[in-house]
């Protein structure tokens, strides 16, 4: 039935023949606005690189998406969408949640690298990848965060900046192998995670008004926080 539409050799593996199929079936439907679900959305922007000013874009038009992705769903939270200056490393997006308990806030810095292409050599990370990384570990964030205390943190009153970790979207996850993992896992110790757009992808599945009408419930990706 799918045979005017894609043919595949299955020999490159199911995954890929997999993706290869979702990949055509949501290009075409990126042509019927009005058909197009908020995933299909995101899966359009990633397949097509994707640009970091397009990304965050997105993910500032639907905050509810963020949310899914970092896990913060208590109630008296407060969710910031900026991208404040840091010198060198100049994030593609920052959310900073305020944790009430302690009174401090929770940094998380995201840079967004492409989604195809090679990401690890000779049991190293390499080119956008490493960029990314070089990034966050040079950023001297005790040095900077003394003197650049946003409005909206001195309203708070928050007296502690607290935690930040970097957070970098690349490739898909079929893309990596055992070694690429074990190297993944080993930036946690610096609060550097490193994840794959499917990560991102499925906080945007979970929050799809689509995904939602058919288990009857009321939530909207566009409503505010």
């Amino acid at each position: 039935m799918l045979a005017d539409r894609l043919a595949f050799n299955t020999s490159a593996g199911i995954q890929v023949v997999a993706r290869a199929i979702a990949r055509e079936v949501l290009e075409r439907s990126a042509t019927r606005p009005r058909e197009l679900t908020l995933t299909g959305q995101l899966v359009v922007i990633v397949n097509e690189g994707p640009l970091p000013a397009r990304l965050s874009e997105f993910l500032c038009m639907y905050p509810n998406v963020v949310q899914a992705m970092v896990g913060h769903f208590s109630f008296g939270e407060v969710l910031y969408r900026v991208k404040p200056n840091l010198g060198g490393l100049n994030p593609d997006l920052a959310v900073g949640t305020f944790m009430g308990t302690s009174g401090s806030l929770h940094w998380q810095h995201f840079l967004f690298c492409p989604a195809e292409g090679s990401f690890f050599a000779d049991s190293a990370p390499t080119g956008a990848l490493k960029q990314a990384i070089d990034k966050l570990e040079h950023f001297e964030k005790w040095k900077w965060l003394p003197d650049n205390r946003t409005q909206e943190m001195k309203d708070l009153g928050v007296d502690d900046l607290g935690r930040h970790e970097g957070i970098i979207l690349v490739g898909r996850r079929d893309h990596f192998c055992d070694s690429d993992r074990q190297i993944i896992r080993s930036f946690r110790e610096r609060d550097i995670y490193i994840r794959s757009y499917d990560w991102l992808i499925e906080a945007c599945i979970y929050v799809d008004p689509a995904r939602n009408a058919e288990r009857g419930s009321t939530v909207h990706a566009e409503e505010s926080l």
